[in-house]
């Protein structure tokens, strides 16, 4: 472990205080842009669960060996909204934000060497949307998740998946955030997919 001057130490935690500040305002903003977006296209949330990491441990069931991924749920997170039916079809819908693209642009396969991992400065913040009209596997589907793709789809025999991927800075306002909904919308029609 590093040796640290008593003032350094001081230093590293208040800006760890503000960083978890500035997580709860993100996060925050995170559960508000899922709810209108469910709401928008009328789904309603049917649950979530982390990406990189395991569920956050509750009620004693944690471990110290625990990675600290795990205490942070919300670097990649899927917000599951199940299916509803439209037109004859039962249609499959699903948000997923990736915070911090930096593991996911890397070349390293090991989620704990951070070091790895492409700079921040040259990460994104994104936001997928997905949806289904048959089957439903979006790991298959995002398998090459990076910043740089925007569009993905598989249409075949057993699936008819797609997403979009965009950056989160795209959904700065109410406007442009149902602008957004709307490009989603006719990229879902153009994979023969009706989202509302």
């Amino acid at each position: 472990m590093e040796t640290m001057t008593k003032e350094k130490l001081s230093e590293v935690f208040f800006n760890v205080r503000k960083a978890y500040r500035l997580l709860f305002e993100y996060q925050s903003k995170i559960l508000s842009l899922a709810k209108f977006i469910g709401d928008y296209f009328s789904y309603s949330y049917s649950g979530g669960w982390p990406l990189l990491s395991n569920a956050c441990p509750t009620k004693g069931k944690g471990r110290l060996e625990n990675w600290a991924w795990d205490w942070l749920n919300m670097y990649a997170y899927a917000f599951h909204f199940g299916s509803k039916q439209i037109q004859e079809e039962n249609v499959i819908f699903e948000i997923r934000i990736y915070s911090d693209t930096g593991f996911y642009d890397s070349q390293t396969e090991d989620p704990l060497k951070i070091e790895a991992f492409t700079r921040e400065n040259k990460s994104k913040t994104k936001i997928v949307l997905i949806a289904s009209n048959l089957n439903w596997d979006p790991d298959k589907l995002l398998e090459n998740f990076n910043s740089k793709t925007n569009e993905y789809s598989i249409r075949n025999e057993e699936f008819n998946m797609c997403a979009k991927s965009y950056d989160l800075e795209e959904f700065l306002s109410e406007e442009t955030t149902i602008n957004a909904l709307k490009d989603f919308s006719e990229y879902c029609n153009k994979n023969n997919i009706k989202i509302r």
